[in-house]
């Protein structure tokens, strides 16, 4: 397991605080759902089904919400741009896709639905972290247009 410095560990903690986890393997949310409380989360919320994860979104008001790429009740690109399109409170919380499926186009597609990192199974908790971070730490300019809603695609300035 990783460490992580207590400073750090308060900065990413208003962000970490509430959790969706929306994910169709139970195995796989419920190691989601370790690391991120072990990580300062408060309240964590694990859900299989697109739908309901938009109800559990309206209700809990996430600060972090991670998703799936893929699944029997979930199309996790989707599911990013219900949430930017929407009127909820949490629209602007980062969103992490998690997915085994690491290919170009779909790491395109969830750039372009919204999605600020993309971490690839399996993943360490280091690695977890970091995404973490980045998305807590280092906050994107806000985009809203025609096509899209979301943080700004652009990582790096030049």
């Amino acid at each position: 397991m990783f460490t992580a410095d207590a400073k750090t560990l308060n900065r990413i903690e208003p962000v970490v605080r509430r959790v969706l986890i929306v994910d169709p393997n139970g195995a796989s949310a419920r190691l989601l759902q370790d690391i991120m409380k072990s990580l300062g989360a408060r309240e964590v919320v694990t859900e299989t089904d697109e739908g309901r994860a938009l109800a559990h979104a309206r209700e809990l008001e996430p600060g972090l919400v991670f998703t799936e790429h893929a699944g029997v009740r979930l199309d996790g690109e989707q599911f990013a741009r219900s949430i930017r399109r929407s009127t909820l409170a949490c629209r602007r919380a980062p969103i992490i896709m998690v997915t085994s499926e690491a290919t170009a186009s779909s790491i395109r597609g969830a750039r372009d639905s919204g999605i600020h990192e993309f971490l690839r199974k399996p993943f360490t908790a280091g690695d977890l972290f970091k995404r973490v971070e980045n998305v807590a730490l280092k906050p994107r300019d806000w985009i809203e247009a025609v096509g899209y809603v979301g943080p700004d695609r652009r990582r790096f300035n030049s």
